[in-house]
């Protein structure tokens, strides 16, 4: 679910703009915020290895906007349960 331009791109090119920008270009294909976090998650793993690797200094997805889903709203009740 990634732009197609990203699957090309070296990953020491890869910065937090960079992938705000894909992140961007997910939601304009119509993916879900849901959907969003989900390659944000995929996308941050992949750099853990790559900076444990010693492939990259830094993960890229730390600096990166992260997004956000909408949770629905708890409600505290004032309810007691009967005995």
């Amino acid at each position: 679910m990634l732009p197609p331009a990203f699957a090309t791109r070296a990953i020491a090119t890869v910065t937090p703009l960079v992938l705000d920008n894909a992140y961007g270009e997910v939601r304009a294909g119509g993916a879900s915020e849901h959907k969003v976090q989900k390659v944000h998650r995929l996308l941050s793993a992949s750099f853990n290895r790559a900076v444990r690797y010693g492939w990259l200094a830094a993960n890229p997805c730390i600096q990166a906007t992260k997004p956000k889903t909408s949770s629905p709203e708890i409600r505290a009740t004032n309810a007691v349960a009967s005995p």
